[in-house]
């Protein structure tokens, strides 16, 4: 109910969509969002998790740990911007990513005093003096 009323309350029906992309981080959930779009979209949605093709190349010493919504800011950065390109997602937990200019997820651990963090830190002062996207420009 929830989504459907969102949805009406933005002027949407469930007709007007072709499909849907779900990205959760939060497994109990999951399955009750998958059926609650399917039910209200009649389409199957698309499941973010490990194994499935996003076009980032992912080079992080364990992809499987790496959350599902942090892939899917790296490919929504990386499509939107190109590389090299960062992600800073302020959500439950703070996360951050970076994108080289290759497409590929060379992560920045949350703990910034690490190796790669400084390394990611380094890309980012580089990025800051490039021109950035002003979300506030219309």
């Amino acid at each position: 109910m929830f989504i459907k009323t969102v949805l009406e309350l933005n002027g949407f029906g469930h007709q007007e969509f072709e499909g849907g992309i779900i990205s959760s981080v939060v497994p109990p959930v999951l399955n009750s969002f998958r059926t609650a779009v399917r039910k209200l979209t009649g389409k199957t949605p698309l499941v973010v998790g490990p194994g499935i093709k996003t076009g980032i190349n992912i080079l992080y010493e364990n992809p499987r740990e790496l959350g599902s919504d942090r892939i899917v800011n790296a490919v929504a950065a990386y499509e939107l911007y190109g590389g090299p390109v960062i992600t800073v997602d302020f959500g439950t937990a703070s996360s951050y990513g970076a994108i080289n200019e290759k497409g590929e997820f060379i992560g920045i651990d949350d703990d910034f005093n690490s190796e790669k963090g400084m390394a990611a830190m380094k890309g980012m002062q580089k990025l800051a003096q490039s021109e950035c996207y002003d979300s506030n420009a219309d």
